[in-house]
């Protein structure tokens, strides 16, 4: 009645979905649609209702919305940022990881909105890459630089998959997004190590011979240095003394002879 009552005093067509009993006893879902039928004059002479069994899709829709939560559950769960995107490449979900790291509400980085937190230097070339994706059905593998929720930009590994229908065209892209600012960093302190370690050496070629094939990478073997230097004698030279110190970090006692 709470759906007729208002129809009624409007004389205005409607629809409503509701359950109703069947014969076997058990309920099914219907939808009731109702239309006014009026005379030459316009006046309301009756009603017309017609009724749809819509059970079975109200049971699929149900179905999809218990696997809609269970995804998200698992994926709220993931220590990483999950986002799905439209085939054209903008933001359709995201989640609680996401929106957390970037320091912002799920529906303000929708879209194309996640992206204004690349650093400005490589936004466009960002944009473009995620767009040439995109065009070209191909998965993306990239690093940038993103502002997150404490105004720091650090360093994230983000992976796109696009997944496909059964005739070639993309129905959804899934990406995921890593922070690695701190194993980036490690990586640029151990190139500079190396780099350092690199011209120490040069300035000892006459012991290099005699201190075998070296993992330049490993401080360790400095020692091996060491003992080629005393073979040879050389440490006469202040420079080389100085620089395997320094990288080496030994006692000036292994210095002496």
């Amino acid at each position: 009645m709470e759906f007729w009552n208002p129809l009624v005093k409007a004389e205005q067509p409607g629809e409503s979905e509701t359950r109703i009993r069947g014969a076997d006893g058990k309920y099914r879902w219907f939808v009731s649609r109702s239309y006014p039928m009026r005379d030459a004059s316009g006046k309301l002479e009756r009603w017309v209702s017609i009724n749809l069994d819509i059970d079975e899709r109200k049971r699929a829709e149900e179905e999809r919305r218990g696997k809609e939560e269970l995804f998200r559950k698992i994926a709220d769960g993931v220590p990483g940022c999950i986002c799905i995107m439209a085939p054209d490449g903008t933001m359709v979900y995201a989640n609680k990881v996401a929106s957390t790291a970037l320091g912002k509400p799920i529906e303000e980085i929708l879209g194309h909105q996640w992206m204004q937190h690349i650093r400005p230097e490589q936004y466009e070339e960002g944009y473009k890459s995620w767009m040439r994706c995109v065009a070209t059905k191909t998965p993306l593998d990239t690093r940038w630089l993103m502002l997150q929720y404490d105004g720091q930009y650090r360093w994230q590994h983000i992976l796109a998959h696009p997944s496909f229908d059964e005739r070639g065209n993309v129905v959804s892209w899934y990406m995921m997004g890593i922070e690695i600012d701190q194993q980036v960093g490690q990586s640029r302190r151990f190139r500079l190590e190396n780099a350092k370690l690199g011209n120490s050496l040069t300035v000892c070629l006459r012991c290099l011979p005699f201190a075998g094939n070296l993992a330049l990478n490993s401080l360790a073997n400095n020692f091996s240095i060491i003992s080629a230097c005393r073979r040879v004698k050389c440490w006469g030279t202040n420079g080389c003394r100085w620089r395997i110190r320094k990288i080496a970090n030994v006692s000036p006692s292994c210095f002496q002879s």
